[in-house]
């Protein structure tokens, strides 16, 4: 049985992409501060298939806040990863007007 992870915070650096297809992969590094504030290491993130799908067409970039609950896995480089299973993205309205 997995276990389900919520993580809510904001994307520590822009997606990257991969694959293509089934094996299409979206890497993502989550800011998940401690309650008092202080930052503490990203969480790394994978989205497949569907999931790399939206954030392909939302276009989340580095500040944004995210939500997502998933699982603990491996990567296709076999390092811990927490595997999306469902997203909810806010996007940093300042970023997109700089843009």
């Amino acid at each position: 049985m997995k276990n389900t992870v919520w993580l809510h915070g904001r994307l520590a650096q822009d997606p990257r992409y991969a694959g293509a297809g089934a094996m299409r992969v979206a890497t993502l590094s989550v800011s998940t501060p401690y309650p008092d504030g202080q930052e503490r290491e990203p969480v790394p993130v994978q989205a497949r298939a569907r999931h790399c799908d939206y954030l392909q067409r939302e276009q989340p970039l580095k500040g944004d806040e995210i939500m997502l609950r998933g699982h603990v896995g491996r990567s296709q480089d076999d390092e811990s990863v927490v595997i999306a299973s469902a997203i909810a993205l806010h996007p940093s309205t300042e970023q997109r007007r700089e843009s």
